[in-house]
């Protein structure tokens, strides 16, 4: 899909407007099948990775942190996220402060 095909032909007949409108490809990826392993792999930094992963779990029941899980305490969170991901130690310390 792309950006520029969002808008009206109206719009986009807008010749100074089309200038300044941005022209890419939407790429989707759904990622809620994928493994832990195969988001661990992509070229991205650790804190990526583990949003990815709370992107990916956020909508099923019992994973969800924040609603699902309130009583869920700051020492069984760190646990869960550094077996997922090791080198998220200091990351899990700044999203917990």
């Amino acid at each position: 899909m792309a950006f520029q095909g969002l808008f009206d032909e109206e719009t986009m007949g807008d010749k100074e407007l089309r200038r300044v409108t941005p022209e890419f490809a939407v790429l989707i990826d759904d990622i809620s099948h994928r493994s832990d392993e195969d988001l661990r792999t992509r070229a991205l930094g650790a804190g990526a990775v583990l949003g990815l992963l709370f992107l990916r779990d956020g909508m099923r029941e019992g994973r969800y942190l924040i609603s699902v899980a309130p009583n869920l305490s700051l020492p069984q969170l760190e646990r869960r996220v550094q077996q997922m991901i090791p080198e998220t130690e200091e990351l899990v310390m700044t999203l917990a402060e």
